[in-house]
């Protein structure tokens, strides 16, 4: 603890300042993008376009849904291919087929942007203010946090590094679903700390209810669900069970039985969608194809769309594409990627823990050739500070922040990683270290100069 902490502003005075430096920040990056805010989704934000159809068709009343062929959704990607900065992009879209309940996406971002269209009418500005806003708030939280624990220099410093973090900026007003991820992350870590410092069951239900969020929003987290599962037989052993101390088997158990309780109606969905056994949905089969490849490995252990797209291309041969059921088609197409993934991975059982470990790496930005060299080098110097700085976390705070960075790291080593994306709701409390290891190390100059004068 800071013994200066007295002197602190109000938390909720901290939070205001904060939120507003940072909101606006993501506001400036949005805007300085080059594109209107009024303008759909971008040609190569293939999600975002999806996600867009799929919330339309929410407020049409036809569910959660695909249909491309929507009207006035279709015409204003019409209207905006004509456009000459879009060069024609959009021609990927119109081709596509396949109309009907869809087990791809996750729902909380779909349903939060349907919201948005319905309160707001459907208009791409708004949306990309509320990812702003989204990414503030997520933001904001984690500094007032930072400030109360480790002061106000902590937390002014990581505000600073967060403003200028290219990852989590230029995510904030993409339609997609990472600036709704960050605030969700932060407010699960925030309730998880609470929870492991003062534990009872009602703050272990809370954390559950908004883990449960975190793993409908991103899909990737339900496996860290069936992880934290695994991993809770451990607490059977008498040593490992003691060094948890106040946690209780009892407060894990109820912490991940609410998220399933939460997560459950959808889980249920997706089987009813599929007919099969999908409770997580079928977008992590589908995409493994893109994971375990030659071409994957070459790339520094990235995702890779076009094998992804190859493979969507040779199930779609054994469809009839004008009346195919499009989550038959989702399952039928997981399925072929699960078996090329298992057939590579046979064939190169020695080298995957090499494309694990270039995952690592490629999680935190490296090797992304959309980021000038300069900006790596400053992402490099944020992670590696800011990781050290993590560890500097006192107590059982430490205990949560390791337990969520190897979490979030054994996820991306066993299904795969796409430019740094997955690691951007992590990044704030990378942040956090960084505040904190450089706000100790200007105080221990600043002692040292006073001592010599």
């Amino acid at each position: 603890m800071n013994k200066g902490k007295n002197l602190n502003p109000h938390p909720a005075l901290v939070f205001l300042i904060a939120f507003a430096v940072l909101f606006g920040s993501a506001l400036a990056w949005t805007m300085l993008r080059g594109s209107s805010l009024s303008d759909p989704p971008a040609p190569w934000n293939v999600d975002g376009v999806f996600y867009d159809n799929i919330a339309f068709n929410l407020n049409a009343g036809d569910g959660f849904v695909v249909d491309l062929n929507a009207e006035p959704w279709r015409e204003s990607y019409v209207e905006a291919n004509k456009n000459p900065g879009a060069d024609s992009n959009y021609s990927w879209l119109f081709p596509v087929k396949g109309t009907g309940p869809t087990a791809l996406r996750s729902p909380v971002y779909p349903y939060a942007l349907s919201g948005i269209y319905r309160a707001f009418g459907h208009r791409y500005n708004v949306a990309r203010i509320f990812g702003c806003l989204f990414v503030g708030i997520g933001l904001a939280l984690m500094v007032a946090f930072c400030a109360g624990r480790f002061g106000l220099l902590a937390a002014t410093l990581a505000t600073a590094t967060m403003t200028i973090d290219f990852s989590v900026m230029q995510s904030a007003g993409t339609l997609a679903t990472e600036s709704l991820a960050v605030l969700i992350l932060a407010v699960t870590f925030l309730l998880v700390v609470q929870a492991w410092e003062q534990p009872n069951h009602g703050r272990w239900i809370l954390a559950g209810a908004s883990f449960s969020a975190l793993m409908l929003t991103r899909g990737i987290w339900s496996l860290g669900w069936l992880i934290l599962i695994a991993v809770s037989v451990l607490c059977l052993i008498p040593a490992i069970r003691s060094r948890w101390e106040t946690l209780r088997m009892s407060h894990f158990f109820v912490f991940l039985a609410t998220a399933m309780i939460v997560a459950l109606p959808w889980w249920i969905r997706n089987c009813q969608t599929t007919g099969h056994f999908t409770p997580f949905g079928t977008a992590g089969s589908c995409g493994f194809v893109g994971a375990y490849c030659d071409e994957s490995l070459a790339n520094y252990g990235q995702w890779q769309p076009d094998v992804y797209n190859r493979n969507q291309i040779e199930v779609q041969k054994n469809f009839d594409m004008d009346t195919v059921d499009l989550a038959e088609l989702e399952h039928a197409t997981g399925q072929s990627s699960m078996e090329k993934a298992k057939s590579w991975c046979l064939e190169n059982w020695s080298r995957i823990p090499e494309l694990m470990f270039f995952r690592c790496l490629s999680h935190w930005g490296m090797f992304n050739p959309s980021v000038p060299w300069i900006a790596q080098a400053a992402n490099l110097w944020l992670i590696g500070i800011g990781l050290v700085g993590c560890f500097l976390f006192s107590g059982k705070l430490r205990g949560v922040f390791v337990c969520v960075l190897l979490l979030d790291m054994l996820l991306v080593m066993l299904t795969w990683e796409h430019l740094g994306r997955y690691a951007i709701p992590v990044r704030p409390i990378v942040h956090v270290g960084y505040g904190i290891a450089m706000s100790k190390l200007l105080m221990w100059i600043g002692s040292k100069f006073k001592r010599e004068g």
